[in-house]
């Protein structure tokens, strides 16, 4: 087995798989409970799994870039304080974080899909494998990272059968929303880059800027256009 490359288990072929993306504050949370309701409600069992990232051999990356103060810290005239990498500035930072980070995502797929309980019916994904891969292109400002093979290291590791559904959600709503959220310098370039992933065709857009039950409306018609209406 390449150490670099460990195997991720193949889920079972009629596991429905759902994973929520977006930045923080556009919903992932809430419709995911909403999924797991909907599909609890037609008598399948359901597995909800955070999978964003799960940073292991990143972790002396990001503790470098902190040290070389590429990490600052951010706060709001309310106090509200959040952290933004600034690895663009040092092309080794950033060309190491894009070779190690991909593993990492690798790693905690493998350990996510080895926790689905057997019987399952349903995975639903509170964030998802491809928010890692907007993480990066924000932590590095090169969003040529979307169509290249580091993409692409990120991509295999979603099943085939997964419904992915793109949360999209104004900035301006997004800082009013969650005020922890707003002190994010990069918010706007967060919301620029997960919308150009936004125009792959496996992903499916709500848009969350609207009123929570509309939008909970298209998800569930995303549903139900993809598994029928029984």
């Amino acid at each position: 087995m390449n150490v670099l490359k460990p195997s991720v288990p193949t889920l079972p072929p009629d596991l429905e798989i759902v994973g929520f993306l977006g930045s923080d504050g556009v919903g992932t949370t809430t419709h995911a409970e909403h999924a797991s309701q909907f599909f609890e409600s037609r008598g399948l069992r359901t597995h909800t799994e955070w999978m964003r990232f799960n940073h292991r051999l990143s972790l002396p990356v990001l503790g470098l870039g902190r040290l070389l103060g590429k990490t600052p810290e951010y706060r709001d005239k309310n106090g509200n304080t959040l952290r933004a990498h600034h690895f663009e500035d040092l092309s080794l930072l950033a060309a190491t974080y894009q070779k190690v980070l991909p593993i990492d995502q690798r790693l905690m797929v493998k350990q996510k899909f080895e926790s689905v309980p057997d019987d399952a019916d349903a995975l639903i994904c509170d964030r998802f494998i491809l928010d890692g891969l907007v993480d990066l292109v924000v932590a590095t400002k090169d969003i040529s990272l979307l169509e290249n093979s580091t993409a692409d290291q990120f991509w295999e590791l979603v099943p085939s059968q997964a419904t992915i559904i793109g949360l999209d959600c104004d900035p301006e709503t997004i800082a009013a929303r969650r005020p922890d959220v707003a002190p994010d310098p990069f918010l706007e370039l967060r919301t620029k880059v997960y919308r150009r992933l936004f125009e792959k065709d496996r992903i499916d857009v709500v848009d969350t800027s609207q009123p929570i039950e509309d939008a909970r409306e298209d998800v569930v018609n995303i549903f139900e256009g993809n598994h029928g209406n029984s």
